[in-house]
């Protein structure tokens, strides 16, 4: 028997009237489930309704499509500038690249190259930032455009610094501060142009004072030391002092002694003591006896101790082979000579050196490269003859380099932690440290190559002492778990190359007694910045705490809830960036102190923010744009601090937009921005543009213009997701829209919203057509 349509209809309408009511607590993952959460407020007010946004393609991804990126090199640009791995488009980035490509005539390897270096190179305005800098170089440098794009693909980086607060005042204290010309200036910038990403405060200036009080060294000859070896400059003032004593005591040197010796090899002030210097004097201590190994390497050579041990071993045990002694004459060649010029003054060619030493395993040879002959040595070498005519002609000066020969022969140096030397055509297997890191914490292969990428050593070497130490530390003291400590060793890897007692340890205590941090608020600080770790509490944490207290009469809290807050705070130099910055913001917007103070205390990222290309223009726009009296300009700052940081020409097309979309004159521009100040730092596309054609949409264009521009700007500011949701509620109730309820739309929590409609949660989720819900798009 078939029923009648409208007994169908009753019968299905008293079904969803007589549904057992679930309890509050159990609605709630199934209301959830369809985008709803009554009383719970995100980021832009309660939680909307609607699920996730559409599928997009991230711009990492679109970058690494068309510069035709590896899986390593797209990794290493995310981790460097993580909103790439967030945002669908930037703006700035075809123009960047554009640029790069004409005016430096890069070519799409080397472009790659560059932004791999630097991806937030790609953010920068050709006319803004890039050209200037290029314009700076040439002009204040007197460099040529091919030393300009040399000195700019070795480092990117100096696109993203300031010329007025950075390259201009480094460039005039090294000539004050040293005396040197302007061709001494310029050459040593294009050695090293590293220098730049330097505190003058923090780094170059106590270390000029150190050398020239420790060495006591004359301006004449302070400058020479500095120009022979620029990288001194970035040189720590411990790490030196420690070289220093430990050569003068290793030597018994006077100070006098000590200060000709460092002139003779002042690389000596960046070697490392325990994988360098120390293994290097006991290797010719060893070889040549203590008294002439001090004599050779003090007064002879002492150059040498910058070989690499690693040759030095291999090429001694060709010489204990052969049964020589080494005198003072042998051990220079065998630091200095090359491969070919060594094996020459031994009188011996390739092969001969090959059945001098022990045959490897035949099993752990390679097989022999396709189309050459096979290079494994004979278990029974043939007899050697001194006088066969060497075939030098065969051994490539990349054997100096420990390269690999065609056909699998390696070069003459053994690896440094081998038990004993053989010359093989095989190499030993080796795991380098940073697989061995990988394989203990499960590292994905882009986790992998971002360690190798920031810390280079860890891709070469095989051992690294302070690891295991500092794991084990950060585990039980931090209490992370295998995921945490990934998260915090891929973010800062050189983490693990610090002493727990020295370092790790006297930070954690640092934070607690001084900023007044709970054991949980440590480790949510150390997690979030972990490169806190690589800080000198001395030179950097207590003199910037001390500064924040003192000059923004800060209480132990509120530095508390900044620290924890914008721990990059302690990036930024006091007298280059923080006292500058409060000094032009009393003057400039006529601030009292204690409003400048207040200022950075709310916005302690106006500290990343350079004043002639970014807050000054920022200023110049508004006062302009908006038609403003300094008295409206500052309070407009007081008021929205954030738009200093905010780009004039976005702030350009939002005010032209609003002014056009509403036909709104100079004067109704002003009162509107004045009503919803936020405005300046909203997006036009994801924000600005759906907000009103949804109002549009719902009320009439005219009711729409006067409910947004009259009654209720900050409506814009709302989330779009949550009004369409509430939109689609209320059309399932077949009510109208007008603009009370647009108002209440726009502004209650969930909870109220519901009430202002008479329903409960139970009734929402019934109305609420959740197989259905469209998949709208976030503002």
């Amino acid at each position: 028997m078939r029923l009648p349509l409208s007994l169908v209809l009753l019968l299905l309408l008293l079904s969803l009237l007589l549904l057992p009511s679930a309890s509050f607590a159990p609605l709630r993952p199934r209301l959830a489930a369809r985008g709803f959460r009554a009383g719970v407020d995100g980021a832009d007010g309660p939680l909307p309704f609607s699920t996730a946004a559409r599928p997009q393609v991230l711009f990492v991804d679109r970058l690494a499509e068309e510069l035709g990126l590896s899986e390593a090199e797209r990794a290493k640009v995310a981790s460097r500038f993580p909103q790439y791995a967030k945002a669908v488009v930037c703006s700035t980035a075809d123009p960047a690249m554009d640029f790069l490509r004409e005016r430096l005539r890069l070519s799409t390897k080397e472009l790659v190259k560059l932004v791999v270096a630097a991806p937030s190179v790609l953010v920068r305005r050709p006319e803004e930032s890039l050209e200037p800098k290029l314009a700076w170089l040439q002009q204040r440098l007197g460099m040529s455009e091919k030393e300009t794009r040399k000195m700019l693909t070795r480092f990117p980086i100096i696109f993203n610094l300031s010329i007025v607060e950075n390259l201009e005042p480094k460039l005039v204290w090294l000539q004050q501060r040293l005396g040197m010309s302007e061709e001494q200036t310029r050459k040593m910038v294009m050695r090293f142009p590293s220098i730049f990403s330097f505190s003058i405060a923090d780094n170059l200036e106590p270390t000029l004072s150190f050398l020239a009080s420790r060495l006591q060294l004359s301006p004449d000859q302070l400058r020479a030391f500095v120009l022979r070896q620029p990288t001194m400059l970035c040189a720590n003032t411990e790490g030196m002092e420690e070289r220093l004593q430990f050569v003068q005591g290793r030597f018994e040197l006077s100070d006098e002694e000590l200060l000709r010796f460092v002139e003779r090899v002042p690389g000596l002030l960046c070697m490392h003591v325990e994988n360098n210097l120390a293994p290097t004097i006991a290797f010719f201590e060893d070889a040549l006896g203590k008294e002439v190994a001090r004599d050779f390497l003090v007064n002879d050579s002492p150059v040498t101790l910058a070989r690499g041990l690693t040759r030095l071993k291999a090429r001694k045990a060709l010489v204990d082979a052969l049964g020589l002694g080494i005198d003072k004459s042998l051990a220079s060649k065998m630091a200095h000579a090359t491969d070919a010029k060594f094996l020459n003054f031994l009188g011996l060619d390739e092969d001969a050196a090959l059945r001098l030493l022990p045959s490897p395993d035949p099993s752990r040879l390679p097989p022999p490269a396709p189309g050459r002959a096979s290079l494994r040595l004979s278990a029974e070498p043939a007899p050697f003859s001194a006088a066969r005519p060497p075939a030098l002609s065969r051994l490539p000066r990349a054997l100096a380099f420990g390269g690999r020969l065609p056909g699998g022969r390696v070069s003459l140096r053994l690896n440094a932690e081998a038990e004993s030397s053989s010359f093989s055509t095989a190499s030993r297997p080796q795991v380098l440290f940073v697989d061995r890191l990988a394989e203990e914490l499960g590292l994905s292969a882009a986790e992998r190559a971002k360690v190798a990428s920031n810390i280079p050593q860890f891709a070469t070497q095989q051992v690294c002492s302070t690891a295991d130490p500092a794991m084990d530390f950060l585990r039980e003291r931090l209490r992370l778990s295998t995921k945490e400590l990934v998260k915090l060793v891929v973010a800062h890897p050189s983490v693990l190359g610090l002493s727990p007692k020295e370092n790790l340890e006297p930070k954690l205590v640092w934070l607690r007694q001084h900023l007044g941090m709970s054991e949980e608020q440590t480790r949510k600080m150390v997690m979030r910045y972990p490169s806190i770790f690589g800080m000198s509490i001395a030179e950097n944490l207590e003199p910037k705490l001390v500064w924040l207290r003192e000059r923004l009469g800060m209480s132990e809290e509120q530095t508390r809830k900044m620290v924890m807050s914008y721990p990059s705070i302690f990036n930024y130099s006091i007298e280059e960036n923080l006292e500058p910055k409060l000094v032009w913001l009393r003057e400039r917007l006529g601030m009292s102190e204690e409003e400048t103070c207040k200022m950075l205390m709310r916005l302690p990222a106006i500290s990343g923010y350079s004043i002639s290309e970014n807050l000054e223009p920022t200023l110049c726009f508004l006062a302009s744009r908006l038609q403003l009296s300094p008295d409206q300009l500052r309070a407009f700052v007081l008021r929205v601090p954030t738009m200093l940081c905010a780009n004039t020409e976005g702030m350009e097309e939002r005010l032209q937009f609003v002014q056009g979309r509403f036909e709104l004159s100079d004067e109704e521009v002003l009162r509107f921005v004045e009503r919803l100040p936020v405005l300046l730092v909203m997006h036009v596309e994801n924000n600005l543009a759906p907000t009103i054609a949804f109002f549009e949409d719902t009320l009439g264009k005219e009711v729409a213009r006067d409910f947004l521009v009259n009654d209720s700007p900050a409506t814009l500011a709302r989330g779009l997701t949550r009004l369409k949701a509430r939109k689609a509620l209320v059309d399932a109730l077949g009510l109208h829209v007008d603009k009370s309820l647009a108002s209440k739309m726009a502004t209650s929590t969930d909870a109220k919203f519901l009430h202002h409609l008479g329903l409960d949660e139970d009734a929402a989720l019934r109305l609420f057509p959740s197989p259905s819900v469209p998949q709208w798009d976030h503002p």
